[in-house]
């Protein structure tokens, strides 16, 4: 670590680095505050070893940016660089930015028309450009999906004491394995990958104001182009299908489509058409329990029981859902 806080200080000509502080949010990264003086820095380490991906998403938070999107930049090294390489890993340091989050339970529909209108100026920040970047939208593969949800579920059989989360994955997985089984295996059609993505915006990217207005984004790692009803769907479920009861959930996907089409309409067969393909996606998805056992991540833990509560959701009520939000 002291080899590469020296660096750091002296690419962008801090000073010494006095404190470093492992950030503990997040389930896959391995980020540092740091501090050089009285001055604080996020330090960023990216995943993947592909430098010209860094490129390609320092572009688009470039064009968003330049659009008045009040994405977090990195800070430029001495040479006018945006990122640098140690012990062949990637970083970006970053101004340190102190905000609120509003997880689901704490969302007010305030803040959940703010999410959207913040999610409308993305995408009709998107519709226009031209970047040559990757499409953050993969083609659907069902069969595989359901190979990988039934050897996850003999997998979490196997395990010769069961916690909660083998419990909690167990449910889940038979009963995406249930859908899978009797979903039709047709693709949906697939919309264009017409718009530049945020790729994982939801609340845990963004900063809220004290008045519960969106701030600030960041984290655009999975940017890139794809039909903007799948990050609306996706924000949605992850935003504010936390648990809570059903009126307050409601109350608040409302207030989130409507902040969302007071900035960029869109019409009600799109929106429907996005729903169901979102949620046939979403229950052929595998993340928490593929990380968990096929990569030994249980950082991911705590997130089961929340999908659970998602799933079971948005099961139970996908039609109101679809007819509420479609409703003129």
């Amino acid at each position: 670590m002291r080899g590469l806080l020296e660096k750091i200080s002296s690419l962008y000509g801090i000073g010494p680095i006095t404190s470093t502080d492992p950030v503990t949010k997040g389930f896959l990264s391995e980020n540092h505050v740091i501090s050089a003086g009285t001055t604080r820095y996020f330090l960023k380490k990216y995943r993947f070893a592909d430098s010209a991906k860094i490129f390609r998403i320092h572009a688009s938070k470039s064009f968003f940016a330049q659009g008045g999107i009040p994405v977090i930049m990195p800070l430029l090294m001495k040479d006018g660089s945006s990122f640098f390489t140690h012990e062949s890993a990637h970083y970006t340091l970053f101004p340190y930015v102190s905000g609120r989050h509003l997880d689901g339970n704490r969302m007010t529909p305030r803040a959940a028309v703010s999410l959207g209108r913040m999610l409308g100026r993305i995408h009709l920040r998107g519709a226009k450009c031209t970047l040559d970047t990757e499409v953050a939208s993969k083609p659907e593969d069902r069969a595989a999906d359901l190979e990988q949800l039934k050897l996850l579920l003999v997998k979490a059989h196997q395990m010769p004491t069961r916690d909660n989360f083998d419990r909690t994955a167990i449910e889940i997985l038979e009963i995406k394995k249930s859908f899978a089984e009797s979903a039709p295996r047709a693709p949906h059609p697939s919309p264009a990958n017409d718009h530049l993505l945020h790729g994982d915006y939801h609340d845990a990217n963004v900063f809220f104001d004290e008045r519960d207005e969106v701030a600030h984004v960041f984290d655009l790692e999975k940017t890139g182009y794809g039909p903007r009803t799948d990050e609306i769907f996706r924000a949605m479920n992850y935003s504010l299908i936390c648990g809570g009861e059903k009126a307050d959930i409601f109350t608040n996907i409302r207030a989130y489509i409507d902040g969302y089409q007071d900035i960029y309409p869109i019409p009600t067969d799109e929106l429907a058409a996005g729903l169901r393909r979102f949620y046939d996606g979403f229950m052929h998805g595998h993340w928490i329990e593929s990380e968990h056992y096929l990569h030994g991540n249980t950082r991911v833990d705590v997130l089961a029981r929340f999908e659970l509560a998602r799933l079971k959701f948005l099961t139970a009520h996908l039609g109101e859902m679809t007819a509420r939000l479609t409703r003129c």
